[in-house]
């Protein structure tokens, strides 16, 4: 048996098959944040609204002629910028704090550029805090799809194209049934996976798509773009439910962090761990391995 790294669960194996994992003495925070996540108490995935998003294989057309400001100083904001400094006039980058860095370009304070704005554009370059800054914006009196826009980087020609040829080659199922399907908060192998998987299953299940929001996750993947919404629909999504969220406040993780490990012995007690009813074994054994490092023999 070997330790994890920087924990005190052991994971035994036998015959190259994990056979028992014991999270009696479980990192509490993997519990509350996965519990969190069932219970609904972290962010909800939200949809940006297409109506003030400015697609990657728009960005040329929108903006020819156009003085642009970058808002944010983040990853998001640099490969904006790297993109496209040389086919736009791109004035300078705007932050809450002056003091990040993007190559060649002056970055000042929020409150300095939106004091004297004039003609210049704003495009929102920063997918964990794109809300908060189009809030920000509104603040001052600018309007969301003509002073400002939001930046879809994963809406480029080739997902375009993606989403034209899955609309002229995959025919919507109208049958009884339904397949519930996940909404990713990127497009990445999954939603191609998705696209072939799905739509033969419907197909011989007679089912109509149906997506649904997740609950919980990180910042990151709570922001969805129309990017993705479109390449749902293009293979036959018709529509998109919410799931509710439960009545639970956070004091209840304590208990029910509690009750979880005092059941745990075996691999099977973790495969039966449920909240609401639901099973979430799987998911507090997968953020478990992505927080440490097995190291076997």
């Amino acid at each position: 048996m070997k330790e994890y790294k920087n924990y005190n669960g052991l994971c035994s194996r036998k015959n190259g098959e994990i056979v028992n994992v014991n999270l009696r003495f479980a990192d509490k925070n993997i519990i509350v944040e996965n519990t969190m996540s069932f219970l609904g108490r972290k962010a909800m995935k939200m949809i940006v609204d297409c109506s003030f998003v400015i697609k990657d294989y728009q960005v040329e057309a929108k903006l020819k002629g156009k003085t642009v400001v970058i808002y944010g100083a983040g990853q998001d904001a640099n490969s904006f910028y790297e993109k496209y400094n040389s086919w736009l006039k791109i004035d300078c980058c705007m932050a809450k704090e002056a003091s990040k860095n993007i190559e060649h370009l002056n970055i000042f304070k929020v409150e300095n550029i939106l004091s004297n704005l004039d003609n210049r554009k704003i495009i929102i370059c920063s997918r964990m805090y794109s809300f908060e800054m189009k809030k920000n914006l509104e603040k001052y009196g600018l309007i969301a799809g003509e002073d400002f826009w939001i930046w879809d980087p994963d809406y480029t020609d080739s997902v375009k194209a993606f989403v034209e040829y899955n609309k002229c080659t995959i025919a919507p199922v109208k049958g009884e049934n339904v397949i519930l399907i996940p909404i990713e908060g990127c497009h990445d192998g999954t939603t191609i996976i998705y696209r072939y998987f799905v739509t033969f299953l419907a197909q011989k299940t007679n089912s109509r798509i149906v997506g649904y929001i997740r609950q919980g996750g990180n910042r990151f993947e709570s922001i969805i773009y129309p990017s993705v919404i479109d390449i749902y629909k293009s293979f036959g999504m018709e529509e998109i439910v919410e799931l509710p969220k439960t009545g639970y406040i956070e004091e209840n993780i304590s208990t029910i962090y509690n009750e979880i490990v005092s059941e745990i012995h075996d691999m099977d007690d973790r495969n039966d761990i449920s909240i609401d009813g639901l099973k979430c074994g799987v998911s507090f054994l997968r953020t478990y391995l992505r927080k440490y490092d097995l190291d076997f023999n």
